[in-house]
């Protein structure tokens, strides 16, 4: 029998309309909405209605988009199973990989909601929303963009942030700085320069204060062994 891996999305993949039809047409779709809802209940959070109506300024805000990425993620999740469709392995894409943790039953859904939200807030705050954001570069190779990303460093930080592929990275860094690594991405012969909908500077050392605040909030979150593999974003192990 073929073995399957299950990959869940990351900031980036929210968009107005998702998970609507299954929580329209599964009851057991609807249930676990509830419960993310109610795991953010003290701060009068509406998953649901973010998802569903929006506005898309509202999803894209990080504190906002991980809890509900996380949430459509599980919901699709549970479904699979439910139709005896079950991994070998799974692994996220960045906020993905806290989908993977609830999926192999390491960190418990509600605890996962109430996890990201927070990590959304402090991400945010780290860096005002206005100052940074994220880039994804095809068509280049790392070297050549890391080189480019010295190059500006006066201009502002800029850094490598997620090797998705060999000619497909993404960069983090203040706005500055990715409107000229842009530039100079295109005139090196990228074949695109993506800007991705996310509403900070993820992944870069403009993120250090939510590194440490992070930290400090997991050491009271409970967490088990997995049931199923997990792949590592870090180390892909």
């Amino acid at each position: 029998m073929n073995k399957i891996a299950f990959v869940f999305p990351g900031q980036g993949s929210q968009k107005i309309g998702m998970g609507k039809d299954l929580i329209e047409n599964y009851p057991e779709a609807k249930i676990l909405l509830n419960r993310a809802n109610e795991a953010l209940k003290e701060e009068r959070v509406d998953i649901g209605k973010i998802c569903f109506e929006g506005p898309e300024e509202e999803l894209k805000n990080t504190i906002n988009a991980q809890p509900a990425i996380l949430t459509i993620s599980t919901i699709l999740y549970k479904l699979l199973r439910k139709n005896k469709i079950k991994p070998s392995i799974v692994a996220g894409h960045s906020l993905g990989e806290y989908s993977a943790l609830v999926a192999s039953s390491a960190i418990k859904f509600e605890d996962a909601v109430k996890l990201v939200r927070k990590r959304g807030e402090y991400m945010q705050s780290a860096t005002p929303a206005v100052t940074g954001s994220m880039l994804a570069i095809i068509g280049l190779e790392t070297d050549e963009i890391s080189k480019m990303c010295e190059k500006i460093n006066d201009i502002g930080i800029v850094e490598i942030a997620n090797h998705n592929s060999p000619t497909q990275i993404v960069v983090s860094g203040e706005i500055k700085a990715l409107e000229k690594l842009s530039v100079m991405a295109k005139e090196k012969g990228a074949r695109m320069v993506i800007p991705l909908k996310v509403s900070a500077p993820f992944h870069s050392s403009l993120m250090k204060t939510a590194k440490v605040n992070l930290a400090r909030y997991l050491e009271k979150v409970k967490i088990n062994n997995p049931k199923i593999p997990i792949s590592c974003n870090v180390s892909a192990g």
